[in-house]
Protein backbone atom coordinates (compact mmCIF):
# COMPACT_ATOMS: atom_id res chain seq x y z
CA UNK A 1 0.00 0.00 0.00
CA UNK A 2 1.61 3.40 -0.97
CA UNK A 3 1.66 5.28 2.05
CA UNK A 4 0.74 9.26 2.16
CA UNK A 5 4.03 10.66 2.57
CA UNK A 6 4.89 8.76 -1.22
CA UNK A 7 1.75 9.75 -2.84
CA UNK A 8 2.25 13.97 -1.34
CA UNK A 9 6.10 13.22 -3.30
CA UNK A 10 4.68 11.66 -6.71
CA UNK A 11 2.58 14.90 -6.93
CA UNK A 12 3.21 17.46 -9.67
CA UNK A 13 5.69 19.96 -7.66
CA UNK A 14 3.90 22.45 -8.55
CA UNK A 15 1.50 21.27 -6.46
CA UNK A 16 2.80 19.82 -3.70
CA UNK A 17 4.25 23.43 -2.74
CA UNK A 18 1.07 24.47 -3.15
CA UNK A 19 -0.05 21.77 -0.88
CA UNK A 20 2.85 22.45 1.54
CA UNK A 21 1.82 26.54 1.72
CA UNK A 22 -1.88 25.62 2.51
CA UNK A 23 -0.93 23.77 5.43
CA UNK A 24 1.82 26.44 6.65
CA UNK A 25 -0.98 28.96 6.61
CA UNK A 26 -3.00 26.47 8.46
CA UNK A 27 -0.63 25.66 11.04
CA UNK A 28 -0.01 29.48 11.51
CA UNK A 29 -3.47 30.22 11.66
CA UNK A 30 -3.62 27.79 14.51
CA UNK A 31 -0.84 29.37 16.32
CA UNK A 32 -2.21 32.79 15.87
CA UNK A 33 -5.38 31.59 17.54
CA UNK A 34 -3.60 30.22 20.25
CA UNK A 35 -1.79 33.17 20.56
CA UNK A 36 -4.99 35.10 20.77
CA UNK A 37 -6.93 33.01 23.28
CA UNK A 38 -4.11 33.37 25.75
CA UNK A 39 -2.78 36.82 24.64
CA UNK A 40 -4.64 38.92 22.76
CA UNK A 41 -8.44 38.52 24.10
CA UNK A 42 -6.85 40.62 27.07
CA UNK A 43 -4.68 43.15 24.88
CA UNK A 44 -8.24 43.50 22.86
CA UNK A 45 -10.22 43.72 26.31
CA UNK A 46 -8.04 46.44 27.72
CA UNK A 47 -7.66 48.53 24.55
CA UNK A 48 -11.63 48.31 24.48
CA UNK A 49 -11.75 49.78 27.61
CA UNK A 50 -8.98 52.00 27.54
CA UNK A 51 -10.52 53.36 24.25
CA UNK A 52 -13.62 54.39 25.57
CA UNK A 53 -11.77 55.81 28.80
CA UNK A 54 -9.78 58.53 26.43
CA UNK A 55 -12.43 59.33 24.16
CA UNK A 56 -15.56 60.35 26.55
CA UNK A 57 -14.87 61.63 30.11
CA UNK A 58 -18.38 60.73 31.39
CA UNK A 59 -18.39 57.12 30.41
CA UNK A 60 -16.23 54.17 31.48
CA UNK A 61 -17.07 50.57 30.87
CA UNK A 62 -16.00 46.69 32.33
CA UNK A 63 -16.79 43.44 31.49
CA UNK A 64 -15.73 40.10 32.63
CA UNK A 65 -14.23 38.52 29.47
CA UNK A 66 -13.72 39.04 25.53
CA UNK A 67 -13.02 35.66 23.23
CA UNK A 68 -11.84 36.42 19.64
CA UNK A 69 -12.21 33.58 17.19
CA UNK A 70 -10.37 34.36 13.77
CA UNK A 71 -11.54 31.26 11.97
CA UNK A 72 -15.09 31.91 12.07
CA UNK A 73 -15.21 35.41 12.43
CA UNK A 74 -16.44 35.82 15.90
CA UNK A 75 -16.43 37.62 19.15
CA UNK A 76 -18.35 37.40 22.55
CA UNK A 77 -18.31 39.56 25.29
CA UNK A 78 -19.41 38.62 28.62
CA UNK A 79 -21.07 40.74 31.87
CA UNK A 80 -20.58 44.32 30.18
CA UNK A 81 -21.31 47.14 33.11
CA UNK A 82 -21.75 50.65 31.42
CA UNK A 83 -20.79 53.28 34.38
CA UNK A 84 -22.00 56.93 33.75
CA UNK A 85 -20.17 60.12 35.88
CA UNK A 86 -23.54 61.79 36.08
CA UNK A 87 -21.12 64.98 37.91
CA UNK A 88 -21.17 66.25 34.04
CA UNK A 89 -24.63 66.75 34.42
CA UNK A 90 -24.93 70.93 35.00
CA UNK A 91 -27.11 73.73 33.41
CA UNK A 92 -24.86 74.71 30.68
CA UNK A 93 -25.23 74.60 27.41
CA UNK A 94 -22.64 71.42 26.56
CA UNK A 95 -24.33 69.63 29.15
CA UNK A 96 -25.41 66.22 27.98
CA UNK A 97 -29.18 66.15 28.27
CA UNK A 98 -29.18 62.59 29.15
CA UNK A 99 -26.67 60.11 30.23
CA UNK A 100 -26.75 55.77 29.93
CA UNK A 101 -25.06 53.16 32.21
CA UNK A 102 -26.56 49.49 32.99
CA UNK A 103 -25.14 45.76 32.27
CA UNK A 104 -25.00 43.91 29.51
CA UNK A 105 -25.26 40.27 29.63
CA UNK A 106 -23.82 38.75 26.52
CA UNK A 107 -22.59 41.25 23.15
CA UNK A 108 -21.76 38.24 20.59
CA UNK A 109 -20.85 39.04 16.86
CA UNK A 110 -20.73 36.25 14.34
CA UNK A 111 -19.46 35.60 10.72
CA UNK A 112 -17.40 38.78 10.76
CA UNK A 113 -15.53 39.36 7.21
CA UNK A 114 -12.01 39.22 7.95
CA UNK A 115 -10.72 40.10 4.76
CA UNK A 116 -13.01 43.22 4.08
CA UNK A 117 -12.62 44.50 7.81
CA UNK A 118 -8.51 43.68 7.68
CA UNK A 119 -7.96 45.09 4.74
CA UNK A 120 -11.18 46.46 2.70
CA UNK A 121 -13.41 49.85 3.71
CA UNK A 122 -16.35 47.83 4.74
CA UNK A 123 -17.56 45.97 8.36
CA UNK A 124 -19.54 43.02 7.79
CA UNK A 125 -21.48 40.78 10.16
CA UNK A 126 -23.53 37.79 9.91
CA UNK A 127 -24.98 38.51 13.48
CA UNK A 128 -25.08 40.58 16.32
CA UNK A 129 -26.51 39.37 19.07
CA UNK A 130 -27.32 41.67 22.80
CA UNK A 131 -28.58 39.55 25.43
CA UNK A 132 -30.26 40.71 28.76
CA UNK A 133 -29.43 44.35 28.72
CA UNK A 134 -30.98 46.01 31.82
CA UNK A 135 -29.94 50.16 30.72
CA UNK A 136 -31.16 53.16 32.69
CA UNK A 137 -31.13 56.51 31.45
CA UNK A 138 -31.28 59.65 33.32
CA UNK A 139 -32.48 62.68 32.43
CA UNK A 140 -30.10 66.19 33.16
CA UNK A 141 -32.23 67.59 35.71
CA UNK A 142 -31.45 71.17 34.29
CA UNK A 143 -32.94 72.83 31.79
CA UNK A 144 -30.24 72.68 28.85
CA UNK A 145 -30.90 74.49 25.43
CA UNK A 146 -30.56 71.77 22.37
CA UNK A 147 -27.49 72.13 19.99
CA UNK A 148 -28.43 72.33 16.73
CA UNK A 149 -25.12 71.49 15.70
CA UNK A 150 -25.34 67.86 17.11
CA UNK A 151 -28.92 67.05 16.99
CA UNK A 152 -30.05 63.71 16.44
CA UNK A 153 -31.11 63.14 12.79
CA UNK A 154 -31.39 59.83 11.93
CA UNK A 155 -30.18 56.35 13.18
CA UNK A 156 -28.32 55.74 9.75
CA UNK A 157 -26.97 59.06 9.58
CA UNK A 158 -26.05 58.60 13.30
CA UNK A 159 -24.20 55.27 12.87
CA UNK A 160 -22.39 56.09 9.61
CA UNK A 161 -20.87 59.30 11.87
CA UNK A 162 -19.36 56.84 13.97
CA UNK A 163 -17.82 54.55 12.05
CA UNK A 164 -14.00 54.98 11.92
CA UNK A 165 -12.55 57.00 8.86
CA UNK A 166 -11.25 53.90 6.91
CA UNK A 167 -14.80 51.94 6.72
CA UNK A 168 -17.26 53.59 4.35
CA UNK A 169 -19.93 50.76 4.56
CA UNK A 170 -21.35 48.64 7.77
CA UNK A 171 -23.41 45.69 6.83
CA UNK A 172 -25.43 43.32 9.08
CA UNK A 173 -27.43 40.52 8.38
CA UNK A 174 -29.63 39.87 11.87
CA UNK A 175 -29.39 42.29 14.58
CA UNK A 176 -31.04 41.30 17.89
CA UNK A 177 -31.53 42.35 21.17
CA UNK A 178 -33.06 39.56 23.48
CA UNK A 179 -34.50 40.19 27.10
CA UNK A 180 -34.24 43.80 27.11
CA UNK A 181 -34.78 46.55 30.18
CA UNK A 182 -35.22 49.98 30.22
CA UNK A 183 -36.09 52.68 32.70
CA UNK A 184 -35.87 56.59 32.62
CA UNK A 185 -34.83 58.30 35.92
CA UNK A 186 -35.59 62.24 36.47
CA UNK A 187 -34.99 63.71 39.56
CA UNK A 188 -34.33 59.87 40.61
CA UNK A 189 -37.99 59.22 39.72
CA UNK A 190 -38.76 56.16 37.25
CA UNK A 191 -40.82 58.04 34.55
CA UNK A 192 -40.93 55.77 32.29
CA UNK A 193 -39.98 51.71 32.09
CA UNK A 194 -39.98 48.66 30.16
CA UNK A 195 -39.83 45.30 31.70
CA UNK A 196 -38.80 43.03 28.30
CA UNK A 197 -37.77 44.11 24.82
CA UNK A 198 -37.05 41.48 21.96
CA UNK A 199 -36.04 42.98 19.20
CA UNK A 200 -34.88 41.85 15.31
CA UNK A 201 -33.82 43.65 12.90
CA UNK A 202 -32.58 42.13 9.21
CA UNK A 203 -30.61 43.06 6.21
CA UNK A 204 -28.83 46.00 7.31
CA UNK A 205 -26.78 48.16 5.54
CA UNK A 206 -25.49 51.63 6.18
CA UNK A 207 -23.54 53.55 3.62
CA UNK A 208 -23.24 57.39 2.83
CA UNK A 209 -26.06 57.18 0.75
CA UNK A 210 -28.86 55.65 3.05
CA UNK A 211 -26.96 58.41 5.77
CA UNK A 212 -28.21 61.14 3.40
CA UNK A 213 -31.91 59.11 2.59
CA UNK A 214 -33.75 60.44 4.95
CA UNK A 215 -34.58 57.69 6.54
CA UNK A 216 -35.36 57.34 10.16
CA UNK A 217 -34.33 53.44 10.61
CA UNK A 218 -31.40 50.91 9.05
CA UNK A 219 -34.16 48.36 7.32
CA UNK A 220 -37.88 48.15 7.05
CA UNK A 221 -37.18 44.50 8.02
CA UNK A 222 -38.09 44.39 11.58
CA UNK A 223 -40.03 42.22 14.16
CA UNK A 224 -40.57 43.53 17.72
CA UNK A 225 -41.70 41.94 20.68
CA UNK A 226 -42.29 44.64 24.26
CA UNK A 227 -43.99 43.79 27.32
CA UNK A 228 -45.23 45.65 30.40
CA UNK A 229 -44.20 49.44 29.10
CA UNK A 230 -44.84 52.50 31.97
CA UNK A 231 -44.36 56.56 31.13
CA UNK A 232 -45.76 59.35 33.24
CA UNK A 233 -46.44 61.85 30.91
CA UNK A 234 -44.86 65.69 31.13
CA UNK A 235 -48.26 66.40 32.51
CA UNK A 236 -47.62 64.50 35.59
CA UNK A 237 -51.43 63.68 35.67
CA UNK A 238 -51.12 60.76 33.86
CA UNK A 239 -49.86 57.19 33.23
CA UNK A 240 -49.58 55.57 29.47
CA UNK A 241 -48.89 52.02 29.99
CA UNK A 242 -49.58 48.72 27.73
CA UNK A 243 -48.80 44.98 28.94
CA UNK A 244 -47.92 43.52 25.29
CA UNK A 245 -46.80 44.86 21.70
CA UNK A 246 -46.19 43.06 18.46
CA UNK A 247 -44.72 44.80 15.61
CA UNK A 248 -43.99 42.73 12.57
CA UNK A 249 -42.82 44.05 8.54
CA UNK A 250 -42.86 40.70 7.85
CA UNK A 251 -46.91 40.22 8.21
CA UNK A 252 -47.23 44.06 7.81
CA UNK A 253 -49.37 44.02 11.43
CA UNK A 254 -49.04 45.20 15.20
CA UNK A 255 -50.76 44.56 17.79
CA UNK A 256 -51.19 46.12 21.22
CA UNK A 257 -52.50 44.24 24.37
CA UNK A 258 -53.74 46.73 27.66
CA UNK A 259 -53.41 49.88 26.47
CA UNK A 260 -54.34 52.47 29.57
CA UNK A 261 -54.04 56.18 30.26
CA UNK A 262 -54.34 55.85 33.78
CA UNK A 263 -55.28 59.65 35.90
CA UNK A 264 -52.62 59.30 38.79
CA UNK A 265 -55.39 61.00 41.42
CA UNK A 266 -58.90 60.84 42.00
CA UNK A 267 -61.51 62.38 40.59
CA UNK A 268 -62.01 65.37 42.62
CA UNK A 269 -58.02 65.60 43.53
CA UNK A 270 -57.30 65.59 39.87
CA UNK A 271 -58.41 69.54 39.02
CA UNK A 272 -56.72 70.12 42.10
CA UNK A 273 -53.49 69.09 40.98
CA UNK A 274 -53.85 70.83 37.80
CA UNK A 275 -54.99 73.83 39.61
CA UNK A 276 -57.36 74.86 37.12
CA UNK A 277 -60.43 73.48 35.28
CA UNK A 278 -59.38 70.05 33.14
CA UNK A 279 -60.81 67.16 31.99
CA UNK A 280 -59.61 63.53 33.22
CA UNK A 281 -59.37 61.21 31.03
CA UNK A 282 -59.36 57.20 31.94
CA UNK A 283 -59.17 54.76 29.10
CA UNK A 284 -58.83 51.34 28.86
CA UNK A 285 -58.16 49.48 25.39
CA UNK A 286 -57.86 45.42 25.92
CA UNK A 287 -56.55 45.17 22.17
CA UNK A 288 -55.83 47.40 19.54
CA UNK A 289 -54.56 45.14 16.01
CA UNK A 290 -53.14 46.77 12.20
CA UNK A 291 -53.30 45.32 9.33
CA UNK A 292 -51.64 46.37 5.80
CA UNK A 293 -48.92 48.53 7.46
CA UNK A 294 -46.72 49.91 4.85
CA UNK A 295 -43.24 49.51 6.70
CA UNK A 296 -41.16 50.88 3.58
CA UNK A 297 -43.27 54.22 3.65
CA UNK A 298 -42.61 54.02 6.85
CA UNK A 299 -38.87 53.67 7.46
CA UNK A 300 -38.27 55.92 4.45
CA UNK A 301 -40.60 59.04 5.07
CA UNK A 302 -41.70 58.33 8.04
CA UNK A 303 -45.80 58.38 6.67
CA UNK A 304 -47.37 56.02 8.74
CA UNK A 305 -50.41 54.14 6.36
CA UNK A 306 -52.36 51.30 7.97
CA UNK A 307 -55.54 49.59 5.66
CA UNK A 308 -57.88 48.56 8.80
CA UNK A 309 -56.89 48.76 12.34
CA UNK A 310 -59.09 47.50 15.33
CA UNK A 311 -60.42 48.25 18.91
CA UNK A 312 -62.44 46.08 20.87
CA UNK A 313 -64.12 47.06 24.23
CA UNK A 314 -62.85 50.27 24.91
CA UNK A 315 -63.61 52.08 27.54
CA UNK A 316 -63.39 55.97 27.69
CA UNK A 317 -64.58 58.10 30.72
CA UNK A 318 -64.28 61.38 30.49
CA UNK A 319 -64.49 63.40 34.26
CA UNK A 320 -65.12 67.71 34.62
CA UNK A 321 -64.59 68.70 37.69
CA UNK A 322 -66.33 72.44 37.85
CA UNK A 323 -65.77 72.88 41.38
CA UNK A 324 -61.87 74.11 40.68
CA UNK A 325 -62.76 77.87 40.61
CA UNK A 326 -59.42 80.18 39.19
CA UNK A 327 -56.47 79.70 37.54
CA UNK A 328 -55.42 80.19 33.74
CA UNK A 329 -57.78 79.20 31.00
CA UNK A 330 -57.16 75.78 29.59
CA UNK A 331 -58.22 76.29 25.76
CA UNK A 332 -58.19 72.90 24.18
CA UNK A 333 -57.80 72.47 20.55
CA UNK A 334 -60.54 69.80 19.08
CA UNK A 335 -59.39 66.25 18.77
CA UNK A 336 -59.57 66.16 15.00
CA UNK A 337 -57.96 69.71 14.29
CA UNK A 338 -54.89 68.32 17.00
CA UNK A 339 -54.28 65.20 14.33
CA UNK A 340 -54.92 67.38 11.47
CA UNK A 341 -51.84 69.68 12.50
CA UNK A 342 -49.52 67.11 13.61
CA UNK A 343 -46.10 66.89 12.40
CA UNK A 344 -46.61 62.95 12.23
CA UNK A 345 -48.19 62.01 8.57
CA UNK A 346 -50.58 59.85 9.85
CA UNK A 347 -52.90 57.72 7.31
CA UNK A 348 -55.79 54.89 8.22
CA UNK A 349 -57.89 53.53 5.38
CA UNK A 350 -60.91 52.45 7.94
CA UNK A 351 -60.91 51.86 11.78
CA UNK A 352 -63.13 49.81 13.27
CA UNK A 353 -64.33 50.11 17.34
CA UNK A 354 -66.23 46.91 18.70
CA UNK A 355 -68.64 47.08 22.00
CA UNK A 356 -67.38 49.74 23.69
CA UNK A 357 -68.27 52.49 26.06
CA UNK A 358 -67.87 56.25 26.71
CA UNK A 359 -68.93 58.77 29.53
CA UNK A 360 -69.15 62.06 29.97
CA UNK A 361 -69.35 63.18 33.94
CA UNK A 362 -69.58 66.89 35.40
CA UNK A 363 -69.46 67.38 38.74
CA UNK A 364 -70.35 70.96 40.64
CA UNK A 365 -69.18 71.79 44.04
CA UNK A 366 -72.64 71.58 45.60
CA UNK A 367 -74.02 68.24 44.14
CA UNK A 368 -73.52 65.22 46.11
CA UNK A 369 -72.59 63.45 42.70
CA UNK A 370 -71.28 64.30 39.21
CA UNK A 371 -73.76 64.13 36.32
CA UNK A 372 -73.16 61.44 33.28
CA UNK A 373 -74.57 60.87 30.19
CA UNK A 374 -73.41 57.25 28.82
CA UNK A 375 -73.13 55.99 25.61
CA UNK A 376 -73.09 52.18 25.65
CA UNK A 377 -72.66 49.18 23.49
CA UNK A 378 -70.71 51.61 21.05
CA UNK A 379 -69.71 50.22 17.46
CA UNK A 380 -68.36 52.75 15.35
CA UNK A 381 -66.78 52.47 11.66
CA UNK A 382 -64.33 55.77 10.58
CA UNK A 383 -63.13 55.89 6.72
CA UNK A 384 -60.42 58.02 5.36
CA UNK A 385 -58.45 59.22 8.66
CA UNK A 386 -55.62 61.36 7.51
CA UNK A 387 -53.38 64.41 7.68
CA UNK A 388 -51.70 63.77 5.01
CA UNK A 389 -50.56 66.92 3.33
CA UNK A 390 -51.76 66.05 -0.47
CA UNK A 391 -55.02 64.48 0.85
CA UNK A 392 -55.86 67.77 3.10
CA UNK A 393 -55.20 69.80 -0.17
CA UNK A 394 -57.85 68.20 -2.15
CA UNK A 395 -60.17 68.36 0.55
CA UNK A 396 -60.42 64.63 2.23
CA UNK A 397 -63.49 63.87 4.39
CA UNK A 398 -62.79 61.23 7.62
CA UNK A 399 -66.43 60.37 8.76
CA UNK A 400 -67.25 58.41 11.37
CA UNK A 401 -70.76 56.36 11.51
CA UNK A 402 -71.32 54.99 15.24
CA UNK A 403 -74.45 52.64 16.95
CA UNK A 404 -74.46 53.12 20.91
CA UNK A 405 -77.71 52.53 23.39
CA UNK A 406 -77.76 56.32 25.38
CA UNK A 407 -78.16 55.45 29.20
CA UNK A 408 -78.07 51.84 28.00
CA UNK A 409 -81.68 51.94 26.86
CA UNK A 410 -82.17 54.45 23.84
CA UNK A 411 -80.66 52.85 20.13
CA UNK A 412 -78.59 56.18 19.11
CA UNK A 413 -77.41 56.41 15.56
CA UNK A 414 -75.17 59.43 14.42
CA UNK A 415 -73.03 60.02 10.82
CA UNK A 416 -69.83 62.30 11.65
CA UNK A 417 -67.95 64.59 8.80
CA UNK A 418 -64.72 65.81 9.68
CA UNK A 419 -63.34 67.96 6.63
CA UNK A 420 -59.65 68.25 6.62
CA UNK A 421 -59.21 70.96 5.07
CA UNK A 422 -60.83 73.31 7.50
CA UNK A 423 -59.56 76.26 8.67
CA UNK A 424 -62.20 77.08 11.37
CA UNK A 425 -62.32 73.43 13.34
CA UNK A 426 -66.18 72.70 10.48
CA UNK A 427 -67.70 69.67 11.18
CA UNK A 428 -71.09 67.96 10.42
CA UNK A 429 -72.89 66.27 12.95
CA UNK A 430 -76.43 64.45 11.81
CA UNK A 431 -78.07 61.55 14.04
CA UNK A 432 -81.36 60.10 15.29
CA UNK A 433 -81.81 58.39 18.90
CA UNK A 434 -84.99 55.91 19.45
CA UNK A 435 -87.15 55.77 21.96
CA UNK A 436 -86.52 55.50 25.53
CA UNK A 437 -87.58 56.38 28.98
CA UNK A 438 -87.20 60.58 29.52
CA UNK A 439 -86.25 59.29 33.35
CA UNK A 440 -83.25 58.02 32.03
CA UNK A 441 -81.84 61.83 31.75
CA UNK A 442 -81.71 62.06 35.21
CA UNK A 443 -78.22 60.52 36.00
CA UNK A 444 -77.00 64.16 34.24
CA UNK A 445 -79.58 66.19 34.68
CA UNK A 446 -80.81 66.64 38.15
CA UNK A 447 -77.00 67.43 38.83
CA UNK A 448 -76.26 69.50 36.88
CA UNK A 449 -79.33 71.17 35.42
CA UNK A 450 -80.95 71.08 38.50
CA UNK A 451 -84.17 69.18 36.70
CA UNK A 452 -85.67 65.73 37.91
CA UNK A 453 -87.98 64.59 34.81
CA UNK A 454 -90.41 62.70 36.66
CA UNK A 455 -92.11 61.05 33.80
CA UNK A 456 -92.11 61.46 30.09
CA UNK A 457 -91.95 59.51 27.29
CA UNK A 458 -89.22 59.88 24.49
CA UNK A 459 -90.69 58.78 20.91
CA UNK A 460 -87.85 59.50 18.95
CA UNK A 461 -85.11 62.36 18.23
CA UNK A 462 -83.66 63.70 15.46
CA UNK A 463 -80.76 65.92 14.82
CA UNK A 464 -78.34 67.80 12.35
CA UNK A 465 -75.95 70.43 13.58
CA UNK A 466 -72.84 72.34 12.03
CA UNK A 467 -69.69 73.12 14.72
CA UNK A 468 -66.55 75.15 14.27
CA UNK A 469 -63.65 76.49 16.88
CA UNK A 470 -66.49 78.67 18.24
CA UNK A 471 -70.43 78.21 18.46
CA UNK A 472 -72.75 75.34 16.41
CA UNK A 473 -75.88 75.92 14.77
CA UNK A 474 -78.52 73.18 13.84
CA UNK A 475 -81.97 71.61 14.23
CA UNK A 476 -83.57 68.93 16.71
CA UNK A 477 -86.99 67.32 16.30
CA UNK A 478 -88.13 66.21 19.55
CA UNK A 479 -91.08 63.69 19.78
CA UNK A 480 -92.18 63.25 23.49
CA UNK A 481 -95.26 62.92 25.70
CA UNK A 482 -96.29 62.96 29.32
CA UNK A 483 -93.37 64.74 30.04
CA UNK A 484 -93.28 66.40 33.74
CA UNK A 485 -90.41 67.40 35.84
CA UNK A 486 -89.34 68.87 39.04
CA UNK A 487 -86.93 71.72 39.02
CA UNK A 488 -84.55 70.92 42.26
CA UNK A 489 -82.11 72.20 44.98
CA UNK A 490 -78.68 70.85 43.34
CA UNK A 491 -77.20 70.43 46.77
CA UNK A 492 -80.37 68.34 48.75
CA UNK A 493 -81.74 67.66 45.27
CA UNK A 494 -85.19 67.78 46.43
CA UNK A 495 -88.19 70.24 45.54
CA UNK A 496 -88.61 71.82 49.14
CA UNK A 497 -87.92 75.54 48.62
CA UNK A 498 -90.20 78.20 47.70
CA UNK A 499 -88.13 79.38 44.29
CA UNK A 500 -88.16 75.43 42.96
CA UNK A 501 -91.81 74.84 43.76
CA UNK A 502 -92.38 78.43 41.56
CA UNK A 503 -90.56 77.54 38.94
CA UNK A 504 -91.71 73.72 38.95
CA UNK A 505 -95.20 75.03 38.62
CA UNK A 506 -94.39 77.76 35.55
CA UNK A 507 -92.15 75.16 34.05
CA UNK A 508 -94.87 72.38 33.76
CA UNK A 509 -98.01 74.67 33.24
CA UNK A 510 -96.81 77.74 31.45
CA UNK A 511 -93.63 77.72 29.81
CA UNK A 512 -92.67 73.36 28.75
CA UNK A 513 -94.83 71.78 26.22
CA UNK A 514 -96.34 67.82 28.42
CA UNK A 515 -96.57 66.81 24.76
CA UNK A 516 -94.54 67.45 21.54
CA UNK A 517 -96.37 65.32 18.73
CA UNK A 518 -97.98 65.39 15.25
CA UNK A 519 -101.04 65.01 16.86
CA UNK A 520 -100.06 68.11 19.61
CA UNK A 521 -98.43 69.86 17.15
CA UNK A 522 -94.62 68.91 16.93
CA UNK A 523 -92.50 71.73 16.70
CA UNK A 524 -88.60 71.71 15.97
CA UNK A 525 -85.85 73.15 18.61
CA UNK A 526 -82.74 75.35 17.62
CA UNK A 527 -79.75 74.40 18.26
CA UNK A 528 -77.46 77.28 19.26
CA UNK A 529 -74.55 77.22 21.67
CA UNK A 530 -71.62 79.23 22.21
CA UNK A 531 -68.57 76.62 22.45
CA UNK A 532 -66.49 76.70 26.35
CA UNK A 533 -63.42 76.26 24.82
CA UNK A 534 -61.61 74.94 28.41
CA UNK A 535 -63.98 72.03 27.92
CA UNK A 536 -63.94 68.68 26.05
CA UNK A 537 -65.67 67.84 22.35
CA UNK A 538 -67.87 65.91 24.39
CA UNK A 539 -68.85 68.61 26.41
CA UNK A 540 -69.32 70.95 23.58
CA UNK A 541 -71.71 68.29 21.46
CA UNK A 542 -73.40 67.72 24.68
CA UNK A 543 -74.50 71.00 25.39
CA UNK A 544 -75.39 72.07 21.63
CA UNK A 545 -77.56 68.99 21.33
CA UNK A 546 -79.06 70.46 24.52
CA UNK A 547 -79.46 73.56 23.74
CA UNK A 548 -82.17 72.38 21.29
CA UNK A 549 -83.97 70.00 23.06
CA UNK A 550 -84.27 72.84 25.33
CA UNK A 551 -85.33 74.87 22.15
CA UNK A 552 -88.35 72.34 21.12
CA UNK A 553 -89.41 71.59 24.45
CA UNK A 554 -91.05 75.54 24.51
CA UNK A 555 -94.05 76.50 24.65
Amino acid sequence: MVSTREKVNNLHPLLRWLLYILLLILVLLIILQLFLSFFADDYAANRIKEQVRSSSDTYSIDFDDLDLNIFNGSASISNLRITADTTAFSDSSASPGMMFSGTIGKVDIAGISILSTAWGDELKASSITITGPEITAVRNPHTVQPDSGRGFVSVDSTIYASLPPRYSVLEVDEFSIRDGQARLLTSSDTTSSLHRLDLQLQNIRIDSASAKSGRFFPTDDLSLQAQDFRIKLADSLNIIAFQNLSVSSENQNFSLDSLEVIPRYGKLQFAWRHGTRIDRIDLTIPKIKAEQIDFAQLIDSAKFHAGYIEINKARLEDYMNRGVPGGPPDIKTLPFVRFKNMQQPIKIDSLKIHDSYISYSEYHSKAPRAGIVTFEKLNGTFHDISNYPEDKAKGLTTTLDVRSQVMGTGPLEVHFEFPMDTQNAFHKIKGKLGSMPMMDFNSMSRYVAKVYINKGLLNSLEFEMTLNRDKSNGTVIMNYKNLKFSVVDIQSQKQDGLKENIITFLGNNLLIKKNNTPETGMQAGKISFERDKTKSIFNYWWKSLLSGIKDSAKK
